[in-house]
């Protein structure tokens, strides 16, 4: 199953991911929360040679909710994420329902903000 844009309705659903690059030497991931279905990347949070802390986590859906004035009903995150259980507990908190799926899920979606990415910053998996 790969998922398209019209396959979420309007506050539906925001989509978690995690990329990375490297700044003088130092491996960072960028978190960022992406809505579906409009793709608008609505927040984002640089983690540098750790995982993604709690605190961290709340303030990226705090962030995105500010753009958005409201959560979705749900919040979506590739399977094993190094902090999977980090935004669980922060999106279970928030009252949304988390979902852990497989990446070839959203590789169609993603596809164009790695590749924007990846032209823009040394990223290996982009």
């Amino acid at each position: 199953m790969k998922y398209q844009f019209e396959d979420f309705k309007e506050g539906e659903a925001w989509l978690v991911f995690r990329l990375d690059t490297q700044v003088k030497h130092q491996s960072v991931d960028i978190y960022m929360i992406m809505d579906l279905p409009s793709g608008i990347i609505l927040a984002h949070a640089p983690v540098v040679d750790e995982i993604l802390r709690a605190n961290q986590a709340e303030a990226l859906l705090q962030d995105g909710q500010a753009l958005k004035w409201a959560r979705p009903k749900r919040l979506i995150l590739v399977k094993g994420d190094p902090a999977e259980e980090v935004i669980h507990t922060a999106s279970t908190r928030a009252g949304m329902r988390f979902e852990s799926i497989p990446a070839s899920y959203v590789e169609d979606i993603l596809a164009p903000v790695k590749e924007s990415f990846g032209q823009q910053f040394f990223s290996p998996s982009s």
